[in-house]
């Protein structure tokens, strides 16, 4: 970036430019303000951030975009550049720019340019000392400014996958305002494993915190389907993301490993499992939902009291999807189902 920026603004800011005499021995904002009128150095730098704008989207967040449908991608793109125009603007860091160069090259040194520019007729001995002591002094101002320039274009574009590029897809992607809110505000900043999933009619659901990418697609869409049942056979649900990376992925199946990291899905019924369930006595039972809604209970007077029990609490946290995903028993008395 700093190359091609020095070889442009040097280019031109050596071409013709109006005349102006300033006589003012220190820099001010007025000499700030005429030198860059004069030299059009706003339009020259809008022009190469707006170039370095669409080179970084191209290198660093096409690839990102490169599942979605050709038509999101420009105008996701065409999002980002603007953002990162706007952020580099002549307002924001451009006049820093002119300030350094004023500052660096000194007022006298710029108006004997600029005369130079507007041609004024001077020996050719000192035509060419003018304009080496300009590009010298100038190519020390921009190497300073474009040192923090870059540093900021570097730091600041960091946060693009976690902010403004995955807040410009989701105000794409995300019918509801609702779920675009909840995408950015919450989603983002969930832990452990975690899936998004919407349907075209527009609802939509996530899950987090999940022991597995599979189950929390599992979870997301099982949530997403009760909501979206009267739609679910013409436009399902599809998980849009997964743990940060935007996908398009439906629905698989149910793990049936027989580990309890394979079969709890929450990380919280993991821990609870591990760290309480297994030091109790027997007439005991897991039981646990495909939305991941989960419960358990111990020391019942038989086991099948306990499976009664842990049914009737996971049922109660599940109340809103146990019509199309019921709880099951998924361990009795340290027993997995099924083996």
């Amino acid at each position: 970036m700093r190359e091609h920026f020095l070889r442009v603004v040097l280019v031109l800011c050596c071409s013709s430019a109006v005349a102006a005499s300033l006589n003012a021995a220190t820099v001010t904002n007025g000499d700030v303000e005429r030198f860059a009128q004069a030299l059009e150095w706003r339009d020259k730098w809008q022009r190469v951030i707006a170039r370095q704008a669409e080179s970084y989207v191209d290198k660093h967040i096409r690839v990102k975009l490169s599942q979605l449908p050709k038509d999101k991608q420009r105008k996701i793109a065409e999002t980002l550049e603007s953002e990162l125009r706007q952020h580099f603007s002549w307002e924001q860091t451009g006049r820093r720019f002119s300030r350094e160069i004023v500052s660096e090259c000194g007022t006298h040194l710029l108006e004997k340019f600029l005369r130079l520019s507007a041609g004024d007729r001077y020996p050719a001995d000192e035509r060419r000392e003018i304009t080496n002591s300009y590009k010298n002094c100038a190519k020390g101002s921009i190497d300073t400014v474009l040192g923090k320039i870059s540093d900021r274009f570097t730091a600041g574009n960091r946060k693009i996958p976690d902010n403004k590029y995955n807040k410009a897809i989701a105000n794409e992607l995300l019918i509801r305002k609702k779920a675009r809110k909840s995408f950015t505000e919450k989603y983002l900043d969930a832990s452990g494993h975690k899936a998004f999933a919407q349907s075209d009619s527009g609802n939509w659901n996530w899950r987090s915190n999940r022991t597995s990418e599979d189950h929390a697609i599992n979870n997301a869409l099982a949530s997403c389907r009760t909501r979206n049942r009267e739609f679910e056979n013409v436009q399902p649900c599809k998980i849009v993301n997964l743990n940060g990376t935007w996908v398009e992925r439906y629905r698989i199946s149910v793990n049936t490993g027989r580990k309890d990291k394979s079969v709890l899905m929450s990380k919280k019924a993991l821990n609870s499992y591990r760290e309480k369930f297994l030091t109790e006595r027997k007439n005991k039972a897991f039981a646990q939902s495909d939305t991941g809604s989960w419960s358990w209970r111990s020391s019942a007077k038989s086991e099948a009291d306990a499976k009664q029990k842990a049914l009737s609490s996971c049922r109660k946290n599940n109340k809103k999807h146990e019509a199309f995903y019921p709880c099951r028993i998924v361990n009795t008395n340290n027993n997995w189902q099924g083996e």
